[in-house]
């Protein structure tokens, strides 16, 4: 059942910029972490410029609006499908409530008024946590904490949530969820009011429901920096960013520079954190995503790991309601077991966080967004590598690919099947070759990532190249490929499907530009349910860049491979020819634990116990399947049992839990 990621990217409108980063704002950040940089981004951020709370009213119209008209409401906006409602500014400020949704918008302190101690001080009008929103979805919101609910009892227009709160540790009560697209705005802010206060917070509450005073508790810190990795910085945040520091003379310097979350709160502050860093550091990546079968995910890091990080289940969150119940790392691959199965259809977000590599480096906090239900048969039916690319003014403007499954597969770049006619050589060179990557390559030892093909230059915005492929006796396709983007590349891919090569149609969700700038980013297209394209014998797929911004901005294209189902199909990549599980049982334990392993006929096996934290407790060589291990050493609380064979050289882990 192996599928690769599929990336839901939203389109928003752009708001006027009114504002940049002033030179050496951050300056007194630079080469610090943890708390030291905390407190150090304090000092820039505060004593702002506090505004009345009466002229809200007013700002919003700088911060909060589309065309300085319409009220960009986080609550009840639909960037999805077209808004149930709108408001426009001033018209349709409160006013009356009402008993449902569209009456009018007022003020929303997201970081509740109540918890901070009342009406009056910077807080009560600091623009960068309060947002215009459905004054009845205010309301209904009141000062319950944001969460995750499972089991609404209300429902709004544009599928935010409010109900029980499921989040892992969070308090027994009531919570709001907004929708996917604005959990990162709302966590971001979170960040900053713990950042811009923490040295003024003695009229704040000493507990709320999701905070200690000015900073978060542990449910809540894990649940933003989970939302901050599910919905990345876009420009409305950072025009909002630069129309609210216009008004105040202050930034979000996690809306600046996101990776600051990560160097004051997670494991990445071991490195501290480095002004506009151009350094490559040798991170570990994930390079390769696949849903094994609807209870296993597969992920293959790019560097050797430090065991102890890998098989810990806390280091994984997975959005939408299930939990990895045991690991098995195999080759640097990571086979992850959930505890239920993933339903067919329904999107997940798997979050990836405190990975460490041998060299030190942890993992960039990872959120991958799937879809379950690709077929277990998968094969590849078409793939361009671009190893022996050549740059302009040589760049072909047909390309063959490397692997064809049946008839052919053309990249298409001269006017065929209403691809544009790229121009390969002069000083408005629109293709060009440059270094490659093994990101989503399948081809393991003997991937190659000498070359990539180029889109380049504002000159060729709006062009569009087309991939056709022969499909007869394959369907449930799925396209990935590896995609980096310069700074002033094309931030705008516009995807269409057809089976004739004439008359084609758009592809919804469809825009795969990276997020981030200058590293290749694995990126996938979920085409399983346009049903045309199962009975199609040759499939065309448009591509449209748009957004660069100079002449020498591009994007860069590696690996690109078609993904589908046949009967006949084999997976070659699936563990389970080579398979070790076991239990463990008493769990939850006293003292005494029995382990009986299955799947692998050996005779060396070792056992390795891990806290939560990483720390190694124990180790115990077998030279049976079935032994005891006396526990009676340890404290309650959680660990993790890795089982290790040493022939076969492959592990898997399990939860323990102990009581006493």
């Amino acid at each position: 059942m192996e599928k690769n990621l599929w990336i839901i990217v939203v389109l928003f409108c752009h708001l006027s910029v009114f504002a940049q980063i002033p030179a050496g704002y951050y300056n007194q950040a630079n080469g610090k972490s943890g708390r030291d940089l905390q407190q150090t981004l304090s000092g820039i951020i505060d004593n702002h410029n506090t505004v009345s709370y009466s002229s809200l009213w007013q700002h919003f119209q700088q911060t909060d609006t589309k065309e300085g008209v319409t009220v960009w409401d986080i609550y009840s906006d639909n960037p999805a499908d077209t808004n149930a409602y709108d408001f426009v500014i001033y018209d349709d400020q409160c006013g009356q409530v009402g008993s449902g949704e569209g009456h009018c918008y007022n003020r929303e302190h997201t970081f509740c008024q109540s918890w901070f101690g009342g009406g009056t001080g910077a807080p009560y009008s600091d623009l960068f946590h309060i947002y215009p929103v459905d004054g009845y979805i205010n309301s209904t919101r009141n000062n319950y904490p944001y969460g995750i609910v499972i089991s609404p009892t209300r429902t709004f227009s544009n599928g935010s949530k409010y109900g029980s709160n499921q989040a892992a540790g969070a308090p027994s009560t009531n919570a709001f969820e907004p929708i996917d697209e604005y959990k990162g705005d709302i966590a971001r802010s979170f960040f900053y009011m713990a950042t811009r206060y923490m040295f003024e917070d003695g009229s704040f509450l000493e507990q709320s429901p999701m905070t200690f005073k000015s900073q978060l508790q542990p449910w809540a810190l894990e649940l933003f920096m989970n939302w901050h990795l599910l919905d990345p910085v876009n420009d409305k945040e950072r025009n909002r960013n630069n129309a609210v520091y216009a008004i105040q003379q202050n930034r979000n310097p996690f809306i600046d520079y996101p990776e600051l979350i990560g160097k004051i709160w997670s494991a990445d502050s071991i490195h501290p954190f480095i002004l506009d860093d151009t350094a490559t550091h040798d991170r570990p990546k994930i390079d390769c995503f696949a849903v094994k079968t609807l209870q296993i995910l597969q992920l293959h890091i790019d560097k050797p790991m430090i065991e102890s990080t890998i098989v810990n289940p806390a280091n994984y969150t997975i959005q939408s309601g299930n939990s990895v119940e045991s690991i098995q790392y195999i080759y640097d691959t990571i086979y992850l077991h959930l505890e239920n199965p993933l339903q067919n259809g329904k999107n997940y977000h798997l979050i990836v966080r405190n990975l460490l590599a041998e060299n030190q480096y942890f993992i960039k906090d990872t959120s991958i967004s799937f879809m379950a239900g690709m077929p277990q048969d998968e094969e590849i039916v078409a793939m361009w590598t671009f190893d022996a690319l050549e740059g302009k003014p040589n760049v072909p403007t047909q390309i063959k690919a490397d692997v064809i499954e049946v008839g052919f597969a053309t990249l298409y770049m001269d006017g065929s099947y209403t691809s544009s006619a790229f121009s390969t050589s002069g000083t408005n060179a629109q293709l060009d070759a440059f270094a490659g990557t093994t990101i989503g390559d399948p081809r393991g030892a003997t991937a190659n990532a000498s070359r990539s093909l180029a889109i380049t230059g504002e000159q060729a915005n709006q062009n569009a190249v087309v991939f056709a492929f022969g499909a007869t006796g394959y369907s449930q396709f799925n396209l990935t490929f590896a995609c980096r983007r310069t700074a002033s590349g094309f931030s705008e891919h516009l995807w269409e499907w057809s089976i004739d090569g004439d008359d084609y149609q758009v592809i919804d969700n469809s825009n795969t530009s990276p997020q981030s700038v200058g590293e290749f980013e694995l990126m996938s297209l979920n085409l399983q349910t346009i049903e045309p394209l199962n009975v199609a014998d040759t499939i065309y797929l448009r591509l449209t860049v748009d957004g660069a911004t100079s002449a020498t901005g591009n994007n860069r294209f590696d690996n690109v491979v078609v993904h589908a189902a046949k009967s006949s199909g084999i997976n070659n990549y699936s563990p389970q020819n080579r398979e070790l599980s076991f239990n463990i049982y008493p769990n939850p334990a006293g003292n005494v634990i029995t382990v009986e392993i299955f799947g692998i006929s050996s005779s060396c096996y070792q056992m390795r116990c891990y806290d939560l934290r990483g720390k190694l407790v124990c180790t115990k060589h077998a030279n049976d399947a079935i032994f005891d291990v006396d526990f009676s050493f340890l404290e309650q609380g959680i660990y993790i049992i890795e089982i290790i064979d040493e022939n076969e050289r492959i592990s898997a882990a399990k939860k323990l839990m102990i009581r006493k």
